[in-house]
């Protein structure tokens, strides 16, 4: 369902507080859950190469890098004032560099390409983190519910 809020039609920065800070929550949230799947297991070339062996995981990694790619079309879409679409894209170069090198990764069956994936998801937690405190400092500082 997080997902869907970060995907939906994109709605104006005039719109309602609550509609564009939920959107807004829900896009970092997905992008969270999805980095979580995304550094498990494959720190190493060889942890990494097993994973890209099982099918299971392989589908899991094509779903969240899939998630993590989009990552700018999905800040974009949040409907967020712009202070708060640049804080949801901060982490965004890192991702969809993390998802290019999946790519990478799954084309030429390289756990090497994998493990700098995941070493580009761990860079954009923090920024995750961020983004996910912007929002709610600017309630704060609004006022807003």
């Amino acid at each position: 369902m997080a997902l869907l809020a970060g995907c939906g039609a994109h709605t104006t920065a005039h719109g309602s507080a609550p509609a564009w800070r939920a959107s807004a929550v829900g896009v970092v949230q997905q992008l969270r859950e999805d980095a979580d799947v995304a550094t498990t297991g494959a720190m190493t070339p060889r942890s990494a190469a097993r994973r890209l062996a099982a099918i299971s995981d392989l589908y899991a990694l094509l779903v969240v890098y899939d998630d993590l790619g989009a990552c700018s079309a999905m800040a974009a879409r949040a409907g967020a004032p712009l202070a708060i679409e640049h804080a949801l894209a901060l982490p965004c170069p890192h991702l969809e560099r993390a998802a290019a090198l999946f790519t990478r990764a799954i084309a030429n069956a390289d756990a090497r390409a994998l493990v700098q994936a995941t070493r580009e998801v761990l860079r954009a937690e923090p920024l995750l983190v961020r983004a996910l405190a912007e929002v709610g400092a600017r309630q704060t500082v609004r006022g807003e519910k």
